[in-house]
């Protein structure tokens, strides 16, 4: 059993309440031997995972369907669809495949917002609020 555990991240939003983010470092393969680090928020109220626009460029990301999603405002949009190989674990890491929804936005602190479809490949996600810490449990 493998545990890690990561320091929340530091914001740049003005709201005291989002000053610190469950994130994560996320190591992406380009499918040509090329990786990059990126930050993921962990969303536990997200179905699915979504990248920026800019990793989804990275990436070359071919569109593989479509997903319908409701924002904040609740406006309803359909938004393109890829399939990314990530790890948590290390350059070398455990690779896993999901299929995230693009957001056609970029936000300051995270590129990857990591949903339920990432959160149950581990055993327990523990949030330790007190302690600022996020612990992956394999």
């Amino acid at each position: 059993m493998a545990v890690k555990s990561f320091d929340y991240m530091e914001s740049n939003l003005p709201t005291e309440n989002f000053k610190k983010f469950p994130a994560v470092p996320v190591v992406v393969s380009f499918g040509n031997n090329e990786q990059e680090i990126f930050t993921g928020l962990i969303d536990s109220g997200s179905n699915n995972s979504f990248v920026d626009v800019y990793v989804a460029e990275k990436i070359n990301g071919i569109i593989i369907d479509t997903i319908t999603t409701s924002g904040i405002n609740s406006n309803i949009e359909r938004k393109p669809v890829i399939q990314i190989k990530l790890s948590v674990d290390s350059m070398e890491g455990n690779w896993v495949e999901l299929k995230v929804g693009v957001m056609d936005t970029q936000h300051p602190n995270h590129q990857i917002i990591l949903g339920r479809d990432f959160i149950e490949i581990f055993k327990r996600i523990t949030f330790d609020i007190d302690n600022k810490k996020t612990i992956l449990d394999y």
